[in-house]
């Protein structure tokens, strides 16, 4: 499996016990788990605030005040992350997303090859 760094495995790893999940046993949780846990992604939020009922990427959907309240920081998060979570947020609950934006906003190799390892983890192609 593809992970942009150290950092990024360990991090999944983390989220992965946190949500209590073994490879393949919820795909949806895990293609957003392998997104949040993307260094420059997990930065943004607050891993301890995180509910365990809801996805990891759930406090990208709070409005700003309530998200800032709770310790994440979208303001942390570059055009290409933003990107990332949103494609993370469809894959894991069918939040709408424009393909064409996403692949033409991610600008590094290493945001589109997680991109593609998290729709693997979706179609359960690993």
């Amino acid at each position: 499996m593809y992970f942009a760094d150290e950092d990024h495995e360990h991090n999944y790893l983390s989220l992965m016990k946190k949500y209590n999940l073994r490879a393949n046993q919820d795909v949806q949780y895990e293609a957003a788990i392998y997104i949040s846990a993307h260094p420059a992604i997990y930065k943004a939020f607050n891993n301890h605030a995180l509910k365990n009922n809801y996805g990891p990427l759930s406090w990208y959907l709070l409005e700003s005040d309530e998200a800032e309240r709770r310790g994440h920081n979208r303001g942390a998060l570059t055009g290409s992350t933003h990107r990332l979570v949103e494609a993370g947020l469809s894959l894991f609950g069918g939040y709408q997303v424009n393909l064409d934006d996403i692949i033409g906003s991610i600008a590094s190799d290493d945001l589109f090859q997680t991109l593609i390892q998290a729709i693997k983890i979706r179609a359960r192609k690993l």
